[in-house]
C-alpha cells in the first residue's frame, strides 16, 4: 500500500507535465489552423514594406488612407517554458519562444489585414512589427500597424 503511494507521489508531477503538454499542443494546433483558415480569408489584402505610396495614376489614386493596427498577447505554456529553461542554460536557439513569435507575427498580420477589410482597403503600406516580453518569460505582445490605402 505505501510503495503504491509512493509511486502515485512520484509519478504526478510528470502526469501534470504530460498533461499540460497534451492540452498545449492542442490549443497550438487548434490555432495554426485558425490562422490557415483566415490566411486564406484575406489573401486579396496586399500587404507592402515600402515606406511610401508609390504613384499611380488618377483611376487608381487613393481616396483615404487610415492607421491600421493588429495586436495581441501569446504566453508560453509551462512544459514549453520549462524546456526553454534548459536551452537557456545550454544555449543555442530556444525553438519554443520562436514557435511562439511566428505564431503571434502571423496572427497580428491577419488582424490587421482584418482591420483594413472592414473598411474596404485592398493594400497597406509600411508595415511595421513590434514584440515586447511581458513579465519574466510569461508571454509576447506583438503589434502590427501600417497605412492602409482605400481606392476611389
Amino acid at each position: 500500500m505505501n510503495l503504491a503511494i509512493s509511486v502515485i507521489s512520484f509519478l504526478w508531477p510528470f502526469i501534470l507535465l504530460g498533461l499540460g503538454w497534451g492540452i498545449g499542443r492542442s490549443i497550438i494546433s487548434r490555432h495554426q489552423n485558425r490562422l490557415e483558415v483566415q490566411e486564406d480569408a484575406f489573401k486579396d489584402i496586399r500587404l507592402h514594406n515600402i515606406k511610401y505610396i508609390p504613384p499611380m495614376d488618377k483611376a487608381a489614386r487613393p481616396a483615404e488612407t487610415h492607421l491600421v493596427t493588429g495586436s495581441l498577447v501569446l504566453s508560453i505554456d509551462v512544459f514549453r517554458r520549462l524546456i526553454a529553461s534548459f536551452m537557456q542554460m545550454l544555449g543555442g536557439e530556444v525553438n519554443n519562444y520562436s514557435e511562439l513569435l511566428e505564431r503571434g507575427r502571423r496572427d497580428a498580420l491577419l488582424q490587421l489585414k482584418a482591420h483594413a477589410h472592414r473598411l474596404g482597403a485592398q493594400d497597406v503600406y509600411n508595415i511595421k512589427i513590434q514584440s515586447a516580453s511581458i513579465g519574466a518569460s510569461r508571454g509576447i505582445e506583438i503589434l502590427a500597424y501600417g497605412t492602409a490605402v482605400k481606392p476611389l
